[in-house]
């Protein structure tokens, strides 16, 4: 066993992993309180695993292990004040549990609004080119109300569109909220899940609301989906709860997750 924060040991670990997966096993040993019993099971290595290690060595410099790939997302970006905002980053941190096993080498940044993902304005993209040429940089946008017309006008200026309105209508198909059911051992709490779910959802229409718009459902989602949470933090709001149950059980939901993909990578 060895502990190490050496990024030349790490590199040398990953490359033995990807090279046959059964000769190194990662160990991720942050945020246990080992005051107390502790289960420690295999790590994937992932972009996640990889920032928080050399977090504690190299701070800020950890950005620097570039990815083979940057997605650049919607929603309201980590920075300043907002490092302690539960809804920050929240699309990022959702495709990263998404994607963590098909895509370990592609990070996802929250820039902000559609118009900062479309045109970068924070430079992300530039930078990701510049400290790693070969990096492929994908803007990445919400469907929202935009019609076949203006998506495939965004296609050909390079910009990548949600074949759904928005992150949250994957995270609350029916597929997935099955998934979520069975995995905490309630089948039996899928309907009123989905009740809770389509009942605010007419309510939102009836107030003037869209009808693919899942993100007014959140709350009522999520007061319906705790109780089903026996002995389990269910996360102190929707978003938490999401990134921790739902989005890593997409994967789990083949139509839901192919669907998602394709709109990201084209596969």
């Amino acid at each position: 066993m060895l502990a190490t924060h050496s990024i030349g040991f790490l590199r040398r670990a990953w490359e033995l992993y990807k090279e046959d997966s059964n000769q190194v096993v990662f160990i991720d040993m942050h945020d246990f309180d080992f005051d107390s019993d502790v289960k420690l099971v295999p790590a994937s290595p992932t972009r996640d695993l990889w920032r928080r290690i050399l977090d504690v060595s190299i701070g800020d410099l950890s950005s620097l292990l570039a990815p083979d790939q940057v997605v650049l997302c919607e929603g309201k970006p980590v920075s300043g004040n907002s490092r302690r905002d539960k809804k920050a980053e929240f699309d990022a941190r959702c495709y990263r549990q998404i994607f963590a096993g098909d895509y370990s080498t592609t990070d996802w940044i929250s820039v902000g609004n559609n118009d900062d993902a479309q045109r970068d304005f924070v430079g992300i993209g530039s930078e990701a080119f510049t400290l790693t040429p070969g990096t492929r940089v994908i803007r990445l946008i919400d469907r929202d109300l935009r019609t076949s017309i203006e998506i495939a006008e965004l296609e050909k200026q390079g910009v990548k569109t949600l074949s759904r309105r928005n992150i949250e209508a994957y995270l609350l198909d029916d597929a997935v909220l099955a998934k979520f059911c069975e995995k905490v051992g309630k089948p039996e709490a899928l309907q009123g899940i989905l009740y809770a779910r389509d009942y605010a959802l007419a309510c939102s229409i009836n107030s003037g609301g869209d009808e693919d718009d899942y993100k007014k459902t959140v709350g009522e989602v999520y007061n319906a989906a705790r109780k089903s949470l026996v002995g389990q933090p269910a996360g102190s709001n929707f978003q938490e709860f999401a990134v921790a149950h739902l989005a890593p059980l997409v994967k789990d939901a083949p139509g839901v997750y192919g669907e998602l993909r394709k709109s990201i990578f084209g596969i």
